[in-house]
């Protein structure tokens, strides 16, 4: 666990020094006041894949100012999501049940949350919560089903300029997806931003690298037994 955040810290570093990239990938009839003007395609969204990211958390009250990085296991095909992140000196595993339904909480899903002290190793916490996500992993067709809105390009510090959607999720909650294009001009999620105006709370969420592909079962184990 050691090792993986120093790994995550090295390649943080290499991925933020290079930044303001720029595409000619997006032609002139996806720009807002052009005379050819067209909305493009809606984008799929990727459902089983290992991606790392860099997430920032804050509260127009001044409560939470939360910055994280990390990796993340999306497996809609096995129904789980997990995330390995480290903040504030505390190596933290989240993982989901996205099958799990609870009656009497109609919307949320089981999260089970383990928190180890990154400097003693020692265990800090292991609960289990029901959650209604934000964000974790969705049907490949969810902007098109949700009706997403094309909101236009965006830039992105790392990624450079994207193209953008917007849609409201689950409990009203506003998201915007960016996505640049990918090794073979195919669109690729790049980061994903959104925010609950009712907790005045903001959450943008940078995906550095994001490899599709089948989560081997060993990434997607429940961290811990909450007591």
């Amino acid at each position: 666990m050691f090792t993986r955040s120093i790994v995550f810290l090295i390649f943080l570093a290499i991925a933020l020094s290079q930044f303001c990239k720029h595409s000619p990938y997006f032609p002139p009839q996806y720009r807002p006041f052009s005379l050819n003007f067209t909305v493009p395609p809606t984008p799929l969204l990727p459902t089983n894949y290992i991606a790392n990211f860099l997430q920032h958390k804050w509260n127009g009250e001044g409560i939470t100012n939360h910055i994280t990085y990390g990796v993340v296991y999306a497996a809609l095909s096995k129904n789980k999501f997990v995330s390995h992140n480290f903040y504030d000196g505390i190596n933290q595993t989240s993982w989901f049940d996205l099958a799990s339904y609870n009656p009497n909480e109609p919307g949320t899903i089981y999260n089970v949350v383990y928190q180890i002290d990154s400097t003693t190793g020692k265990e800090i916490s292991c609960l289990g919560y029901w959650v209604v996500p934000a964000l974790t992993v969705v049907p490949a067709d969810f902007l098109i089903v949700m009706n997403a809105t094309y909101t236009g390009p965006l830039y992105d510090d790392y990624h450079g300029e994207c193209m953008s959607w917007g849609v409201q999720g689950p409990s009203k909650v506003a998201i915007t997806g960016y996505f640049a294009p990918g090794p073979d001009d195919e669109l690729s999620l790049a980061r994903i931003d959104f925010f609950t105006p009712n907790q005045k709370t903001y959450t943008t969420t940078r995906y550095l690298t994001i490899n599709v592909q089948t989560v081997p079962d060993e990434f997607l184990v429940k961290p811990c037994e909450p007591s």
